[in-house]
């Protein structure tokens, strides 16, 4: 998760965070926020873990860590290095052709704005 701070594994603040009571593969965050796919910073109220059989894709962006997700996982790419023609892709849909749009903070002016990743 992309979080005002840099990338956090998501089990990472599923292991910093408190058990709920109810069930063990939930947990209520407590001040984790992250950067939502407007560029709004989000506080995260709960984390879910639980069991995943099946096919997992793994996504290489440059300059970030490598991401395992489903193959349905959606992400916000575009085929434009100008980044003005924005999809939503699935992982099993994505080739070297894409460039990842990440959520990112920008240093002037408490701006957000989108960055492309390829």
């Amino acid at each position: 998760m992309l979080t005002p701070a840099g990338f956090l594994p998501i089990s990472a603040i599923f292991d910093r965070a408190e058990p709920a009571a109810t069930d063990p593969g939930v947990r209520i965050a407590q001040g984790v926020e992250v950067i939502a796919a407007s560029g709004a910073s989000r506080r995260v109220l709960k984390v879910f873990r639980h069991r995943y059989r099946g096919p997992v894709t793994v996504v290489k962006p440059m300059y970030l860590p490598v991401i395992r997700c489903t193959p349905d996982h959606r992400w916000l790419a575009t085929m434009d290095p100008q980044g003005l023609e924005q999809q939503e892709v699935r992982a099993r849909d994505l080739t070297v052709d894409h460039f990842l749009l990440v959520p990112k903070q920008s240093v002037s002016f408490h701006d957000r704005s989108l960055r492309r990743m390829s």
